[in-house]
Order: structure tokens, then sequence, then C-alpha cells
């Protein structure tokens, strides 16, 4: 908890206001955490131990603000949830803040860079000045010109964080936006992001952990993102499909870990297979974060508005579509339905019959019926007809 001034805590606060700066943080920490990972970019450290001090301000803010408006058992029975959800918000911000510790600590597969999906999302930041793609102008300029494929999660201006990136936000000089893409789609923001030399045809240790890391790191991603939606829908369905996620990640810290005994008897560097390991555990620990988060609304209980009221105020939402079997939308790509013109920033995932996923889809990526689509988009893509095109 380096950095953590209780003074700063010292005040109660709107336990609304404090849910949803939670929120916004610890999405920002998981993007971050995981792009350092895959990018092998030590720079993230201050930023996200700068992050995880303002979420630990937070916590000890929101239990205060618990306590003094618990007044009797019956109250006391209403905020347990929200207790769970915040002790569930901050598991996830030490998970990812051991990531970053691991970065820091250990050394990491000089080779792994080079292996990793060109298609994998990732954030990276870019200061706005004169001598770079993003000069001083709107945000609404911005988007424009960098696509769609390209997303805004977040604006850090001297020492303040802003999370609502309203289109008619002016940009100031020294701005330091958080763009999410593709390694290939970010290229054109003049980012460096150089892939590395190719990696061989034959699948090395590397390679395969690496690949396991990229799951792992979409699923604990996608679990924390329907875990909040689970909340603010209060659905059950979503709930479940945060349960089966977790399943998923205890499949693959099981296959990251029998990697782990073949690959020593290989004679792979101890280090690389204990990095590989500790990066699988925390990223276990983030779903395990969201299977609580989850869990108030998995029971049946009753979640108090003022949470569900925090999540719907957040800028980016997560909701689900189902594409209706006798749909024109069957057979046709994700590129097809240019679902951006409906506020959909991204499709997180998609879930076929028989419970595969697909983690990663892209714009070549083919509907089939009843695909379940995990949509991220704004809070207006909620209130347009999708369903009309799926």
């Amino acid at each position: 908890m380096a950095g953590f001034d209780p003074a700063d805590s010292s005040e109660p606060r709107n336990v609304k206001s404090l849910v949803q700066e939670m929120k916004d943080r610890s999405g920002l920490l998981l993007d971050l955490a995981y792009s350092a990972v895959l990018l092998v970019d030590q720079d993230v450290t201050p930023i996200v131990f700068d992050l995880v001090d303002r979420i630990d301000t937070l916590e000890l803010q929101a239990r205060m603000s618990l306590l003094l408006a618990a007044r009797s058992p019956s109250d006391a029975e209403q905020l347990a949830p929200v207790l769970g959800i915040i002790d569930a918000v901050d598991d996830v911000s030490d998970a990812v803040a051991e990531i970053v510790t691991i970065l820091d600590d250990r050394e990491t597969p000089s080779d792994l860079r080079s292996v990793v999906p060109a298609t994998a999302p990732i954030v990276v930041w870019q200061t706005v000045g004169s001598d770079t793609l993003i000069g001083e102008k709107s945000l609404g300029s911005v988007r424009s010109e960098i696509g769609p494929d390209i997303s805004i999660v977040a604006i850090q201006r001297d020492d303040a964080w802003i999370f609502d990136t309203r289109a008619d936000m002016e940009l100031l000089s020294d701005d330091v936006l958080f763009l999410r893409g593709t390694r290939e789609t970010l290229q054109r923001t003049g980012q460096v992001l150089e892939s590395g030399p190719s990696s061989s045809a034959q699948i090395d240790d590397v390679d395969v952990a690496a690949r396991i890391i990229v799951r792992m790191k979409r699923l604990a991603e996608l679990a924390v993102g329907l875990a909040y939606g689970c909340i603010l829908y209060d659905s059950p369905n979503l709930a479940a499909e945060v349960q089966r996620l977790g399943r998923e990640l205890r499949d693959c810290q099981t296959l990251l870990e029998d990697w782990t005994l073949r690959a020593a008897r290989r004679g792979t560097e101890p280090t690389d297979v204990r990095w590989f390991i500790s990066i699988g555990a925390c990223s276990r620990l983030i779903g395990d974060a969201a299977l609580e988060m989850s869990e108030g609304v998995r029971l049946g209980l009753e979640t108090p508005p003022v949470v569900g009221e925090a999540i719907a105020g957040s800028d980016e939402h997560i909701h689900r579509v189902t594409v209706d079997p006798r749909s024109e939308a069957v057979g046709d790509t994700l590129d097809d339905l240019d679902l951006t013109d409906d506020g959909v920033e991204t499709v997180l995932a998609i879930r076929r019959t028989g419970g595969e996923w697909v983690l990663t889809p892209t714009g070549t990526t083919v509907l089939k019926p009843n695909d379940i689509l995990l949509i991220m988009g704004t809070r207006e893509s909620e209130r347009r007809p999708l369903s009309g095109k799926l």
C-alpha cells in the first residue's frame, strides 16, 4: 500500500460515487497490467501503483460510509452485499499490483513479445502534444481520426483521472490518453509497438505459455466485466457466465501447471517457468474476485440500488445479445454488421452453442446461430435495438 495517505480517507463520501470510481479505476488497472505483461513494459509500474493507492483510499472511505449508514440489523443485512463487492474490487486491485511487482522483480522471458498474437487487446498511452498524432483538439475529433477500432478508456490530467470521456471534451497539452486496441490498430497512433522477430514455425515452450497467458487475460477481464454487468442488470444469466469463466480459468491454470512440468523436464529456463506460473496465479485470483462480486446475484440476494446506479453511471457498459437462428446476420462477419454505428465499442467475446468461447473476435469472425455476443459499448448502445440486426 505504498503511497497510501490515511488523511485522504478521513472523510466519508457518497457510496455511489465511491463504487463508480473504484470500478473505473480497477478496469483500467487490468488493461494496463496485462498490456505491460504482453509488451514487456516496466514503465507502467508508477501508473499502476498510483491507481492501486487510490483504490485503497476509496475502499476505506466506502467502508466508513457503510458503517455510518448501518443503523440497524436490517440495514446491515442490506448493505452486506456492497461490502462484498468492495472487497472483490480491492482483490482485483491487489492481484494487478502483484502482476506488476512480478514484472519488476523477475526477469521476463526475452522472446515473449515476439509470440504474443497481433490481435491480443492491449492498452498503451500517449501524451497530447505537437510532436504526436494526437494534438490539442476535442476528444470527438481524435476519435474520428484514430477510428472505431481504438477506444479512449481514460485521460490523466496532472494528478487527476478522467473516465467520463465525452466527445466535446477539449484535450490539453500534456494530457495522457490511454488507448485500447490491438498491436496492429495501435500502430497508427504513432506508438512504437514493433512485434519483434517472427516466431519460428515450431511452437516452443514460451510460445505455448504465452498463448495460455493471453487466454487467461481475456477470461479474467471478461469475468470482471460480466460481474459488473450481472450486478447492473440483476442478471442470474450473467452471473452464470462468470461462473463458467471461473471454471475456464481454473482449467487454464491446470494446463499451465502441466506445461510447467513438461517444460522443466525438457530443460526450459527455470526463471521463465516461475514467471508464467506467477502471472497465471494472479489471473486466477482476478477470476475468483469476479466470482465474489457476482455471488450476491447468484444467490438471489437483493443488491442495494446504489450499487447498480454507480455501475450504470460508468461510461462503458457490458451487455449480451443472442444471434437469432432466423437472422440474416447468420453467416455474416462482424465487419459486415458494422455495429460501431450503434454505439458498440467492441465485441469482447462470443460464446457458442456447446460452451465454446471465441475470446478475441475479429472483423472476419463469422456469426453462427445462437451465438451469444458479449458487447462493450456506451450507455447509448444499450438503448438501441441491436437485436434488430442479430
